[in-house]
């Protein structure tokens, strides 16, 4: 009888803790709505400066490490959803060194967590050129197209925002 009076006594005070940790985590979700991180929101604001530059077409673009510089363009005339198109894409090394990379491109919604239902075929038009065709935004949205440069073991990406509404 003595044990289960003690169990008992435990009881509220384990009612009273949680009851301040549900509090306490109410409080902090609060605050993390109410005052973004300024980290977040100049990285959001970065995204859109870029969004806005590049989404009405063809870009200079370098890659994440500076090695490459990416210009693309697309002769079809402007961008829709659910309209195949080709891009002529041309790089060249920053440090004027001879191109001895593959290039590989894709394109992805990141806001859906899916890409294009497409392979692309990519044809070297003439050194550091190439023409990629079958692309295909299938839906609207917010796209990013994807210029991975890969030589050896190491690939560099830039990248892209493209505006589909």
């Amino acid at each position: 009888m003595m044990s289960l009076r003690k169990g008992l006594l435990w009881f509220p005070w384990m009612v009273g803790v949680f009851a301040l940790s549900i509090l306490a985590r109410s409080s902090a979700m609060a605050r993390s709505t109410a005052q973004p991180n300024p980290q977040q929101v100049g990285e959001q604001e970065q995204a859109l400066e870029q969004e806005d530059v590049t989404s009405v077409g063809p870009a200079d673009l370098v890659s994440n490490d500076g090695t490459y510089r990416v210009h693309w363009t697309h002769p079809d005339g402007e961008l829709e959803f659910g309209e195949r198109f080709k891009m002529i894409v041309s790089v060249e090394r920053s440090d004027g060194e001879p191109l001895q990379s593959q290039l590989s491109v894709d394109s992805r919604m990141p806001e859906h967590g899916h890409g294009m239902k497409r392979e692309v075929r990519i044809v070297e038009l003439e050194p550091g050129r190439y023409e990629v065709s079958g692309m295909l935004f299938h839906m609207p949205g917010y796209w990013e197209i994807y210029f991975d440069l890969t030589r050896g073991a190491v690939t560099e990406r830039t990248q892209v925002s493209v505006d589909l509404y």
